[in-house]
């Protein structure tokens, strides 16, 4: 007959087996399952567009991010991937981001360059809460991508480019381009609405050659050059001196808006 210190030499090792069962996920953290996913709202930008990308945790465990950047952009460059530096600097590195499982981290980005591009995250598991990166202690980290995505130069851009070629004065403000010996005037509109005054501006190229005596274009147009068509009888402008100028054969005299109306000025462009 067996002696009840027997049992206990023959149970302890399973009891044993038992407890270190319960107490290793207790000691070596919850076993991760699922995945990052980071993804961009398209697939396509022009360049200084904004776009966001998304990085999705659905993993069953928290994730975290560095406190400063979120991600880093890469250039594909002659075939090879070309790190062009984070999203976002910062003079502290800042405490980690933690990203709950089943949750998504929206932040939006710029493409300055055309080419094809990605986005990289850094995510790191297991880490102290409340701690820079640098001091966070944690288990592992690990590295995801969006797929590839192009940039296109956007309109603007290209009319600079088409502009450079033809050797034009192109003005990046308006994105207008006037060509080679001209350069661009501002002609603007003012009035007064009901609750504001507001002036509405235009852009036009005035070239040298557009000069019909033959003088050179200053920063107000062509010098000498104006036509004038009379002033109001009843309140003549300060300017009236000047005599009523018709433009030359082939010349049309274009009307001014706002002031450039009421006192009578226009512009002699060719027919």
């Amino acid at each position: 007959m067996q002696t009840s210190d027997a049992k206990k030499r023959r149970t302890t090792p399973w009891t044993l087996i038992a407890l270190v069962a319960l107490t290793l996920p207790l000691v070596m953290g919850a076993q991760r399952c699922g995945n990052m996913r980071a993804v961009t709202d398209a697939g396509e930008y022009e360049t200084g567009q904004t776009g966001y990308t998304t990085l999705f945790n659905e993993t069953n465990v928290t994730a975290y991010l560095p406190g400063c950047a979120t991600f880093n952009y890469e250039h594909l460059v002659s075939g090879t991937w070309r790190d062009m530096g984070p999203n976002r600097y910062c003079v502290w590195e800042g405490y980690v981001q933690p990203l709950r499982k089943d949750t998504s981290l929206r932040t939006p980005f710029t493409i300055g360059n055309a080419g094809t591009w990605r986005l990289r995250y850094s995510v790191s598991f297991g880490c102290t809460e409340g701690q820079p990166m640098s001091r966070a202690n944690c288990d592992s980290t690990e590295t995801y991508y969006t797929s590839d995505f192009g940039a296109e130069l956007d309109a603007c851009s290209l009319a600079e480019i088409e502009c450079d070629e033809m050797d034009g004065v192109f003005n990046p403000e308006t994105c207008t381009c006037c060509r080679p010996g001209a350069h661009e005037v501002q002609e603007c509109e003012f009035g007064r609405g009901s609750t504001f005054d507001y002036m509405a501006c235009e852009c036009h190229c005035v070239y040298n050659s557009d000069c019909p005596f033959g003088q050179e274009c200053d920063d107000e147009g062509c010098v000498d050059s104006e036509c004038h068509w009379g002033y109001p009888a009843d309140e003549p402008p300060a300017n009236q001196t000047i005599p009523p100028r018709e433009c030359p054969e082939d010349y049309n005299c274009m009307m001014g808006d706002g002031v450039d109306m009421y006192h009578g000025n226009g512009w002699c462009e060719p027919d």
